[in-house]
């Protein structure tokens, strides 16, 4: 029986295989941002801010060191409402981050069930839309991601982008790329051109 492959079942074969890496690398890199201690840090990393709680733990201060993030912008409102011109801190930025913990969880499911169907049945249309739904996802949460950090407490310079929030760019723009490539393979390879002189 002949394994040769055509030029479009070797492109397939190979955008197939890119699409599972890219698949693969995103679930890794949003799996860490969702649990991630990190997406916020203060100049030295020195404390850290999640998307659900604020981390000010040192190995000399370890007792009650943590914070949710709704506690962190209560803190936050608190010690700037005395002083004239500060900025109150953004009361959507604890909503934010479970609002993002929802959609990466939920896009990381999708794509996993997705690169599951194009790695088990390539060229097989799939009975559930995750493809569709996870890029959607990804599109989304791209958004409200950015906004998080965007409504940071504590003004401009006093927390900067730490790897949670890297892994989480890396993981959205990988996901949007295997999605689109899924979608690709699951229509199956292009049939060859007939070259047949008639």
């Amino acid at each position: 029986m002949s394994t040769h492959l055509t030029p479009n079942q070797q492109r397939y074969q190979s955008t197939r295989s890119t699409a599972l890496v890219f698949a693969g690398i995103a679930i890794v890199a949003l799996g860490f941002a969702l649990f991630s201690g990190k997406w916020l840090v203060t100049p030295g990393e020195v404390a850290g801010v999640g998307l659900r709680k604020a981390s000010f733990c040192t190995p000399i201060t370890t007792d009650n060191c943590e914070l949710s993030t709704s506690e962190l912008v209560a803190m936050v409102a608190d010690s700037v409402k005395h002083m004239p011109g500060a900025k109150q801190p953004s009361s959507l930025f604890a909503p934010l981050g479970w609002i993002n913990t929802v959609l990466i969880a939920i896009g990381v499911l999708l794509l996993g069930a997705a690169a599951f169907w194009t790695y088990q049945k390539p060229g097989a249309e799939m009975p559930f839309p995750a493809i569709s739904l996870g890029l959607l996802t990804m599109l989304i949460v791209l958004i409200t991601g950015c906004a998080f950090v965007v409504t940071k407490p504590g003004g401009v310079g006093s927390l900067g982008v730490g790897p949670g929030f890297f892994a989480f760019g890396g993981g959205v723009v990988c996901g949007i790329i295997a999605s689109q490539m899924m979608s690709k393979v699951l229509r199956g390879p292009e049939p060859e051109p007939d070259l047949e002189l008639h």
